[in-house]
């Protein structure tokens, strides 16, 4: 047997690679949830934005001058 391959350097070599597997877990679910974070605020700011394009069409209906900027845009009626 190799000196060096004892059982209790076996053992420090697991529990050192089990604490590194713990540890890049720990990490990676922090990377999730800030990635989660994120879409979140996404999401958020997608649903005030629609609101804002459905209410800028619905001004345009009473307002024509609104429709240029509308167009230059590109922004298209919100589908409920």
């Amino acid at each position: 047997m190799n000196k060096l391959l004892t059982p209790s350097v076996l053992s420090l070599l697991v529990g050192a690679s089990a604490m590194a597997s713990v540890i890049l877990c720990v990490m990676h679910i922090r990377s999730i949830q800030g990635t989660q974070q994120q879409l979140l605020a996404v999401q958020r700011n997608q649903a005030m934005m629609n609101g804002l394009v459905a209410d800028l069409y619905a001004y345009g209906k009473t307002n024509s001058a609104i429709r240029p900027l509308l167009d230059s845009i590109r922004a298209k009626p919100v589908q409920p």
